[in-house]
């Protein structure tokens, strides 16, 4: 169950829901019924799913549903599967007893187990604190560029915890509390403070090179909800004022091969802040636009 939330990007709630003839293994695609939106839809299935479902299906022969419940008429509950969340947690729970003021959030996968997450914490003698996302209107929600979730929390909690599967949403969010990741598909709380560190210090060493940089490039993106050609104005006044040379780029999609001939030594994203992490594939700075004024 929760390796198809990860992989084909589902909500628990449409993964409990599936029958058998719903995974096409020969086209590797899930068929997915009345799901987000009340709509059907097409998703992926990645090669490991489509294995252990080959091992679940030849131990468990699921007939009507995919994941039956106890009672055999009808599938299992996505209650059922909030409590693996309950179980892993309750190993862990010793990590946690220096720590009295939790910040919570997840993918969108698993957006409607937050409350029954913060209950249970509550239960054992902690106070939680989630908010919604600006953008979906989840509690806890992250996505890959956008913590509006969790950013007002950073004064109010003594540590951070995701829960999901993967690490590419909780390594964006660069925050100096201790910072743990609740993997599902171990059963583990795992303290991703230090990974969290290396990426704040390799940030703050792009901002000191940044400053004794001249050329500057800002890359405005064409695509809808990451197009902000009014932010990219005031920073290239910025820039200015700093007596930087400053050049405005706009791509639906920035790449490398965009920049040639252009003088660039930094590159100021105003799309999804996760560009920074091709700074080595641009073999330049790349600063967000927060990090101007640093310089």
């Amino acid at each position: 169950i929760l390796s198809l939330v990860y992989s084909a990007g589902l909500r628990i709630s449409e993964v409990v829901a599936l029958k058998p003839g719903d995974v096409d293994t020969e086209r590797m695609c899930i068929h997915i019924r009345q799901g987000k939106g009340k709509k059907d839809r097409v998703t992926i299935l990645s090669k490991k799913a489509v294995n252990l479902l080959a091992s679940y299906r030849g131990i468990y022969l699921p007939a009507l549903w995919l994941f039956p419940g106890i009672v055999p008429k009808r599938h299992i509950s996505a209650r059922s599967v909030e409590s693996f969340f309950k179980k892993a947690l309750e190993k862990n729970i010793k990590n946690l007893e220096k720590f009295s003021n939790i910040g919570l959030m997840t993918t969108v996968q698993y957006a409607g187990s937050v409350k029954e997450i913060k209950r249970f914490l509550e239960d054992r003698g902690k106070s939680v604190f989630i908010e919604k996302n600006r953008k979906t209107g989840y509690f806890g929600h992250v996505l890959g560029c956008d913590f509006s979730a969790v950013n007002s929390l950073e004064n109010k909690v003594d540590c951070f915890i995701y829960f999901g599967s993967g690490r590419f949403h909780p390594s964006g969010f660069l925050t100096e509390k201790p910072f743990f990741a609740l993997d599902i598909e171990r059963g583990e709380l795992i303290d991703i403070s230090p990974e969290i560190r290396k990426e704040i210090i390799k940030k703050e060493l792009s901002i000191e090179k940044a400053k004794g940089m001249k050329d500057f490039v800002i890359y405005i993106s064409s695509k809808p909800g990451q197009m902000h050609p009014a932010k990219a104005g005031e920073l290239k006044k910025k820039l200015e004022t700093k007596g930087k040379s400053v050049l405005m780029v706009s791509a639906d999609m920035l790449t490398p091969e965009k920049l040639l001939g252009i003088k660039c030594d930094v590159i100021v994203n105003t799309a999804c802040p996760r560009l920074r992490e091709d700074s080595s594939q641009f073999k330049k700075i790349i600063l967000n636009p927060e990090d101007v004024d640093k310089l």
